[in-house]
């Protein structure tokens, strides 16, 4: 039997504008990628940059978001949404150093605040934004050489190599945009290979052919000055030339213009050698419903030990899609179509 949604359409003042019922909307939500999801409405008012709350009619918030095109249809208008934390998709301005000195939560804090609440253009600043960090992660390194910067390529990189997650929720009654920011600890354990599992499909990568040593030399005294990090079994990250992960994949680069040589070298052997976590694509589907696992409520960024065929495999989720009644639950950070991997890429280069 098809379930009822309800849409809401605000403008950016937070003035309510119009609302719609839909039939089980194709919902989907990509924290890597941030792409739309479209949506068909019978009748509504909206524009594009209006924001979207979209709730089932018990009041459960399904998604939210900010419009990015309105058009006609032969039924009704159709209504393509970019999710709320598409506003954190955008180049940035900082002074890198603060990487070296803060926790990558303070970091971000700090970044979101110049670009959006303290801005020295008034019009960039947006209403009601309310940043809270809710943890401090220490000993966060991030290789970061420029002051400009994708910054959602920053915030991934915080997911992938820490954990930490960002959370954006519209509260339109109380005309404000709240952002958390916080290492989540919360994990859960599904086992894949019961009936309720509908949909399941497992792509993993092993380490073999990441880099292991990194070698930098220092430009300004080429002959003098050079340092080599490897990466142990262990995780472990130094100078000891033992207890090596073979075969060898290596690297070498100069480092130019650095205060301190030997910080720098260490700075970056961290960020280019320490394993990046969660190097899957699982996907495991469920029915709207279902009374064994609560699929609503399993967030992005819950961590879970995922169980099937004899093995355990400890991953993120970071996405989702509800199509038809059926829950499909991501996770890893690795992405298989070729759209999500250009998007992914492109921000690196940044």
């Amino acid at each position: 039997m098809p379930n009822l949604y309800k849409i809401e359409i605000f403008d950016r003042e937070y003035r309510y504008i119009s609302m719609g019922v839909m039939q089980n909307p194709p919902i989907q939500m990509d924290y890597l990628t941030l792409e739309a999801t479209t949506i068909s409405v019978n009748k509504i008012q909206a524009n594009k940059g209006d924001f979207a709350h979209i709730t089932d009619f018990s009041g459960k918030v399904i998604y939210q978001g900010i419009i990015q095109d309105v058009y006609n249809t032969n039924s009704g208008v159709s209504i393509k949404i970019l999710p709320l934390l598409s506003l954190l998709d955008v180049q940035v301005q900082y002074d890198k150093i603060i990487f070296r000195q803060k926790p990558l939560e303070d970091v971000i804090e700090q970044i979101i605040k110049e670009t959006y609440i303290t801005n020295s253009d008034k019009l960039q600043n947006i209403k009601g934004l309310i940043v809270k960090r809710l943890t401090r992660t220490q000993d966060t390194q991030l290789d970061i050489r420029s002051n400009v910067h994708a910054f959602w390529d920053i915030i991934t990189k915080a997911l992938t190599l820490y954990g930490i997650i960002i959370e954006m929720e519209l509260k339109a009654q109380e005309k404000q945009i709240v952002v958390s920011i916080a290492k989540k600890e919360e994990k859960i354990v599904l086992e894949a290979e019961l009936e309720n599992c509908i949909h399941r499909s497992f792509v993993t990568t092993d380490e073999y052919g990441t880099l292991n040593k990194v070698t930098f030399v220092n430009k300004d005294d080429p002959k003098e000055e050079k340092i080599t990090y490897y990466l142990h079994p262990d995780g472990k990250i130094d100078t000891q030339n033992t207890n090596r992960i073979v075969p060898v994949f290596f690297s070498a680069e100069y480092i130019q213009g650095a205060e301190n040589f030997e910080e720098e070298a260490r700075n970056r052997a961290k960020e280019q050698l320490l394993p990046e976590k969660y190097q899957q694509n699982i996907e495991l589907g469920y029915l709207e419903g279902d009374r064994m696992i609560d699929s609503e409520n399993i967030k992005i960024g819950i961590l879970a030990d995922i169980h099937y065929k004899d093995k355990i495999y400890q991953s993120i989720m970071t996405g989702y899609s509800n199509n038809n009644g059926v829950k499909i639950l991501i996770f890893g950070c690795i992405r298989l179509e070729l759209t999500k991997k250009l998007i992914l890429e492109r921000r690196k280069k940044v």
